[in-house]
Order: C-alpha cells, then structure tokens, then sequence
C-alpha cells in the first residue's frame, strides 16, 4: 500500500536533470491490529522512490512515533532498527540499495489508535502509518466514580469496566450490586444508576467473573453546616455543594462559632480582641458586642447562645474571675454564672442549666459539669470528658472520652453513661447536634464526619480534610 505523500524535486548538482523523489511504499508492515505491548517478528519495511518507480538508496528514513490519547502514557507506539537492541520513540535509517529501511515496532501501554510518522525530511515526503492497539488481559474490575458524598434523594451514575494492568477498559461484561447500612436506603438499576432515599452509608460492588472493586457513597441529610476552613468562616450544605464565604478572615482554628437560634447569624469571639463577641449576619455584616473596661472580663471566648437568642454566654480568660459568664447582645447585662477554670459553655434548651468541662478538677484532668442556673448549684457528678454538648431534646448530653476521644453521651444529670463510637475520632474538637437529635456532627482525623446517635454508624463527609469547628445549622 503505497503511502500518500508531497512530492519535492532534489538535485545532486550534477548537469543531468535527475528524478523527483515523490513516493514512499510500504514494502512489509506487520499486523495493524495487536495489543499492548505486543512486538511482532515481522517488521514494517518501507521503500523511498522516485516518480518513475525507481528505488532511491542514501535517503534517511524517520520513524517517529506519535503522542496517544492518553497522557499517562507518551508514545503510542515505540520502534527500533532491527540492528539495535531498544525500542525509542524515534529511529532514523538509510535506506539501502534497494531503497528500503527497516524498523521493529512495539505496540504501546495505551489501547486505541497507535501511530508512526515515516517522513524523508530532505525530499519532503512524509505520512502516517496506523495501529489498532487492543487492552491486554484482564487485570481488575473498577467502579467510579470513587467513594462520594450525595445528598439524600439524590442519583449518582456509577461506571464500572475491566481494565488490564494499564487500565484500558475491555469490553467484558461487569455487574453492578449495592450493598447498605442501614439495609434499604438505596437501589441500583441495570445500568449503575444509584439513587438515595435513605440517610447512611452505601458500598457500591461492582463484579466480572473472580474479580471485585467496591466504592462508597455517603448519604447525607438535606441540609448546611458552617465551619472554619483556611482562615475563613463557610458555609456548606452536606453533599459539598453550594460553598459560600461568610467571614473570609483571617480567622484562627481555635475560634469556634455559635450558631443562632434564630438562624441567621454566628456568634464568633475573634483573637485578639478584648471585651468583645462579634454577631456575624449569614449575609454578611458584623456587629459587635463591647463593654466597658474595668467590669472584669478581658478576653473572651467559646460563645454559645441562649435558647432564646437574647443572651451569649462564653468563657472568660482574662481580666477578672476565670468562669462562665453572659452578656446580653446589646452589651448590657454582663454578669458571672459561675467561678472556675470551665470552658465552652452549652446551654440546655429550656436555658435552665449550663454545661461545660472543668480542668484539674478530677485528679488534675478535664471533667464535664452541668450547673443549674436557678439552684445555682452543680447537678450530678463530675464526668471525665472534655467537649460538651446539649441535645436539642434536652435530657442529653455529648462529650468526647478523656485518653480515648470516644463519643459519648450521658443524661443531663450524669447517669447513663454510654459509648457511641468503639474507636476514637482521632482529632479533639467540638461537637454539633443535628436539629432532630438524630446525628452528631464532628471532627475526626481525616476530616468531617456524621455519626448517628442511637447506632454508631459513622458517615464520612468526603473532602472536609481541610475544616475544623463544625456547626451544624438550625432548622437545616
């Protein structure tokens, strides 16, 4: 099969006209189709002429092997000439006396079309040789996309082939099944479309013949949760979507917001500052809350509201009394609720009592208290635990495990001791009850987690690796 080319004169600079050479022929090629990595015996043997037939010998023939779809790997193709021991992505040869030049290809690592330019640049002649490079053997089954986060109600498309060693689908034949925790919160049809109607955690299997690849898909709840990431102060619903900025900083890690009862503003006590909580808007804004100097709170921090929304409560660690104190969001109103090293206060829903947790008051460890505002006395018994907060029902209270950051929750009045989680959440931070008292919203080692209450099951929120000081928005 003769190669279409550009014809161009040349000369020896001798006093006879002598022929164009216009014509490139293929002589021997090998097998156009062959699958990866493939290298055939036969070589591809093309033949340099001129425009009257006759062989031309002394041109350099170029075999350059051209780019593939795929960028992981290169060269579509590689070639050597058959006197040298390694294939290149390039070969230069003479062509002999009888105008031929030889090379040995090899098919490349990336199935599809596979390519050799073969060009005599000083005639000007050059055009491309074509390869069909098929997938090798079955390597493994793969399922994507990989594990996800989706809102309830809605579907994910999941795609799943046979790939060889390189990852080039073939075409057999994969089954696609789902598997549930709890059982019944998803379904899968027949082309690997999934579709949510259940909060939890979904495996998507996907099987041909011995070999087996599963993903997961986390169910999520309708709904938004802020958190501080990078510096700034976000909000974000569940599934990752609809991320916005409230407060782009620069904001300190360890500043945790408050999230209104009314649902439209934080609560944040910025670094820094000395008598003063600022009320952030959702929508943007901030208004300060200040005080006089000289009252006996210096630097303030851990706001929380009240359930009404008209107070903040938070802890002092500066200039008067260490302890719990409130404010009224006009700034009137300051008073002490109780005295002691307590931090990060949680208010009880029906705003009675207060929560926090204690240093060195169990054997010089962290304990949580509950304190009753009314009685101002303290209820019940010093719990080893760090990290307190009310459930919105009200008799409930969650906490992080001293040495083991466990999950767990107790009564208000510190019986009923009981583990959530069997293993630690690896990271030490605060926690966010969801609105129906259902979920826990926290912070583990690899980012953002939602564990449910009453079973353990946690529920990773994918690509939170960089958020920390999760709440969990009212009335989402």
């Amino acid at each position: 099969a003769a190669l279409v080319t550009t014809a161009a004169a040349c000369s020896n600079g001798g006093t006879e006209p002598q022929p164009s050479v216009d014509h490139l022929t293929i002589v021997v090629r090998p097998s156009a189709t062959d699958s990866i990595l493939a290298e055939p015996i036969q070589a591809l043997v093309v033949q340099v002429r001129a425009s009257d037939g006759t062989p031309q010998a002394g041109p350099t023939v170029r075999f350059e092997t051209l780019p593939g779809s795929n960028p992981a790997f290169p060269q579509s193709m590689t070639v050597r000439p058959i006197d040298q021991p390694s294939f290149e992505a390039f070969a230069a040869v003479a062509a002999d006396a009888r105008g031929q030049a030889a090379v040995q290809v090899k098919f490349g690592a990336s199935a599809g079309v596979g390519r050799i330019e073969v060009s005599v640049s000083e005639l000007g002649v050059a055009d491309t040789v074509a390869f069909n490079v098929l997938p090798g053997a079955a390597r493994r089954v793969l399922v994507e996309p990989r594990d996800t986060t989706i809102r309830i109600g809605a579907a994910v498309q999941y795609r799943a082939r046979v790939v060889d060693r390189f990852g080039n689908a073939r075409t057999d034949p994969v089954t696609v099944t789902i598997s549930s925790t709890p059982g019944g919160i998803a379904s899968v049809d027949g082309t690997g479309r999934m579709a949510a109607t259940g909060t939890g955690l979904v495996a998507i299997i996907a099987s041909a013949g011995a070999f087996r690849d599963t993903t997961a898909a986390s169910v999520v709840p309708v709904g938004q949760y802020a958190a501080v990431e990078g510096g700034s102060l976000i909000v974000v619903d569940f599934d990752g979507a609809g991320r916005r900025v409230i407060d782009p900083g620069p904001m300190s890690g360890d500043l945790e917001p408050a999230w209104s009862p009314t649902g439209n503003e934080f609560a944040i006590a910025p670094s820094g500052f000395s008598r003063q909580i600022n009320l952030q808007s959702i929508n943007g804004g901030v208004t300060p809350i200040t005080w006089p100097d000289g009252l006996g709170v210096g630097d303030p921090y851990w706001p929380a509201f009240s359930p009404d929304g008209q107070f903040i409560y938070f802890t002092n660690l500066g200039g008067g009394p260490q302890g719990i104190w409130r404010v009224r969001r006009d700034g009137t109103g300051l008073a002490t609720i109780t005295t002691g090293v307590f931090y990060r206060p949680s208010v009880s829903p029906d705003g009675r009592f207060v929560t926090f947790h204690a240093v060195g008051a169990i054997s010089g460890g962290i304990g949580v208290r509950v304190y009753d505002m009314v009685q101002k006395a303290f209820v019940g018994a010093e719990v080893p635990g760090r990290f307190p907060e009310w459930a919105p029902s009200g008799n409930r209270i969650a906490f992080l495990e001293n040495d083991t950051n466990r999950l767990m929750i107790m009564e208000s009045d510190g019986t009923n001791l009981r583990h959530v989680t069997a293993a630690g959440l690896g990271a030490e931070s605060p926690l966010s009850w969801s609105p129906d008292g259902r979920w826990l919203l926290v912070r583990a080692q690899a980012g953002l987690e939602l564990v449910d209450v009453a079973t353990g099951l946690i529920v990773p929120l994918g690509l939170t690796g960089g958020r920390g000081m999760p709440v969990w928005l009212s009335g989402q």
